[in-house]
């Protein structure tokens, strides 16, 4: 693929998670679950996607569900759709580490997967930035593997 765009195994196989010249495609439920970014307000989007960088570095499984779980009721949301849309957020945020993406890389291929709402590409950037000296020391010392929270 393109510079600074993510590919993820998914099924076994590559897929794209941006789109190509050449005709790759994006994976549906990934698009959905990073276009449900949109619903949030800046503030949610900033503790939602601390909490899903916070997993990637410290892998507390636990600590995620229950960050979910308290953002859910605090926000009056479903905790399904939490659920979605931090799968979504994993997969592409531990592909992005994996690949070494910088902030602005991240930033396009969430625009293009269709993280809209004015700033929110942006907000995700800035604390992926914020977050790359940790998420580099996960990648060194063993990898990174998005699992369902």
């Amino acid at each position: 693929p393109g510079a600074g765009c993510v590919c993820v195994a998914a099924g076994g196989a590559a897929m794209a998670l941006a789109a190509f010249p050449g005709g790759q495609t994006t994976d549906p439920q990934l698009r959905a679950d990073i276009e449900a970014l949109n619903a949030f307000d800046g503030d949610q989007l900033r503790d939602f996607i601390g909490a899903c960088l916070g997993f990637l570095t410290s892998r507390a499984a636990d600590e995620l569900r229950d960050k979910l779980a308290g953002l859910g009721e605090a926000w009056g949301a479903n905790g399904g759709a939490l659920r979605a849309a931090a799968r979504g957020s994993l997969v592409l945020l531990s592909a992005a580490a994996r690949q070494r993406l910088s902030a602005s890389q991240l930033e396009h291929d969430l625009a293009t997967l269709g993280l809209a709402t004015e700033g929110h590409a942006a907000l995700v950037a800035a604390a992926w930035d914020a977050a790359a000296a940790p998420l580099s020391r996960r990648v060194l010392a063993g990898g990174i593997m998005a699992k369902r929270p």
